[in-house]
């Protein structure tokens, strides 16, 4: 911040000058070889605020861009704890098993922490209204129409295009599975 303001100042400063210079040589300098000199003295410095400017910004827009991509990585590698866990969690449904494995509870446990820190307000009331209902809810389709709210909503976060005409729960299901939920969504 110290930086911009010091920045500011000497571009202030050079701007004053400039114009100082400029209405120096326009009512007061009557040669037109001084007159010229003068024009391009003002020009030089010109130039050279201007490379000064555009190279400041482009460090800063790089420096904001490394950081937007470094906050993705981080998002990407939290959302990748909720993927593991969903993917067992429908594994484990798949093969009979309704028991949630220490190693689904763990992803989850680091999906929430990572939420935390990384998930915008929005996926975190997405995530909670996902939370209950899927807590004790038998109805199937209730639970798979959160899941796709919540999974939309993360690719929201990602900074990924809405989709609304795409089933993203129908990528972890198997083909029949899939079949049955649109057989399910259909009839409702």
């Amino acid at each position: 911040m110290k930086k911009d303001w010091l920045m500011i100042f000497w571009m202030a400063f050079l701007g004053c000058l400039i114009i100082g210079y400029l209405t120096w040589a326009v009512f007061f300098v009557d040669k037109p070889e001084t007159k010229v000199s003068v024009f391009g003295i003002t020009a030089a410095i010109s130039a050279a605020v201007t490379s000064v400017l555009a190279v400041n910004i482009n460090h800063k827009k790089t420096k904001e861009r490394e950081f937007e991509f470094l906050i993705l990585k981080e998002k990407q590698k939290v959302y990748s704890h909720f993927y593991n866990a969903l993917f067992d969690s429908f594994h484990n449904s798949r093969v009979g098993q309704e028991d949630f494995s220490q190693e689904t509870l763990n992803e989850l446990m680091n999906f929430k922490k990572g939420l935390i820190n990384w998930g915008s307000e929005r996926l975190i009331k997405k995530y909670l209204t996902y939370d209950n209902i899927i807590a004790g809810n038998t109805n199937v389709l209730e639970i798979i129409t959160a899941s796709d709210e919540f999974l939309r909503e993360i690719r929201k976060d990602l900074g990924h295009e809405e989709a609304k005409n795409i089933n993203l729960v129908g990528v972890v299901l198997n083909p029949e599975a899939r079949k049955e939920l649109y057989n399910l969504q259909s009839n409702s």
